[in-house]
């Protein structure tokens, strides 16, 4: 089980909020049903259910004689990916969207200087023998800027992809769906409107044709609202929990210095999460649990830490 809170971080100015930036929080706890004792067993108490992904922008050189040579990369941005689910089904998503968020292509077709995906057709490939022209010259007046829907559209042909590997070898009911079944909140930067946008992906069965098939949805947050991973019975009372985090976050600063870390949304989220830690923790039932891991995304790239959800915790234990 998992909960993650996903949503936007805002500056507050003449009375507004421009909503620049996001932020994503979550518990970290990896645990696994015990058909023996019929409870869940703690695996890893920092599973990263968050992960930062590297997005890089390829333009072409060419030789003295206008022929293609290679790419070099020319431009760099930042991605962070949250889900809740099966962690099989997502690391194989993953794995396509490094791929492909890495390798983005400038190319020249259909008399327009465009952005790519590397496998695209209209892609420069390494063995072509064409002759470019001298008027054709990639540099930033004749670019596209990176636009967050662009992004999600790479994502979305990788996550098509990847559905049909994990589920191509199964007759899909609703049982063996749920086996496979995940959702992520994705933050990007798009270059267009220089702010963060952020995006909720669940998938479904279809049902509609035999054999039923695994799809994906996907929905552009709106500024100002959040979404909830992994636990959507509590998307209400975690909305709530928002509207009141100026509130409630002036009293435990005192109790606990880390917790004033981040803008008042993550400052929200984390208490909000943090609470229901404690909850699952007098239960003794291992849903959720562990260490906080807290991120803010800006233009400037990403913040991440970890924070302890009791007082005599431990502190996670940092990379050798």
């Amino acid at each position: 089980m998992t909960l993650i809170v996903a949503g936007y971080s805002g500056q507050e100015f003449f009375g507004g909020t421009r909503y620049d930036d996001t932020f994503i929080v979550g518990d970290t706890l990896l645990s696994q049903y015990n058909e023996r004792t019929h409870k869940r067993d703690r695996l890893i108490d920092t599973y990263k259910k968050i992960r930062a992904i590297p997005v890089r922008v390829w333009s072409p050189s060419f030789d003295s004689e206008g022929y293609f040579t290679d790419y070099h990369e020319t431009f760099k941005s930042n991605c962070a990916i949250a889900f809740a689910g099966s962690a099989l089904t997502f690391n194989h998503m993953l794995n396509g969207i490094q791929e492909h968020l890495g390798k983005l292509r400038y190319t020249f077709a259909n008399r327009t200087y465009q952005l790519v995906k590397h496998c695209a057709p209209t892609a420069i490939q390494h063995n072509s023998a064409e002759i470019w022209a001298d008027d054709i010259v990639f540099k930033g007046q004749n670019l596209p800027k990176l636009s967050a829907s662009f992004q999600m559209e790479v994502i979305s042909h990788v996550i098509t992809r990847a559905l049909k590997d994990v589920s191509g070898h199964r007759l899909l009911d609703r049982s063996t769906f749920a086996s496979i079944q995940c959702e992520m909140a994705i933050s990007l930067f798009c270059w267009e409107k220089r702010i963060h946008e952020l995006y909720h992906v669940q998938l479904d069965l279809d049902m509609t044709e035999l054999p039923c098939k695994a799809v994906h949805s996907i929905r552009k947050l709106d500024h100002g609202e959040i979404v909830v991973l992994g636990q959507t019975k509590l998307q209400a009372e975690a909305e709530a929990a928002m509207k009141e985090a100026s509130v409630e976050v002036v009293a435990v600063e005192r109790v606990l210095a880390p917790r004033s870390r981040g803008r008042k949304t993550v400052r929200g989220a984390k208490e909000f999460i943090r609470q229901h830690i404690l909850e699952d923790i007098a239960s003794d039932s291992n849903y959720i649990g562990g260490y906080l891991d807290c991120w803010e995304l800006s233009e400037y790239g990403f913040e991440q830490w970890y924070e302890t959800v009791q007082v005599d915790q431990a502190p996670p234990l940092g990379d050798e």
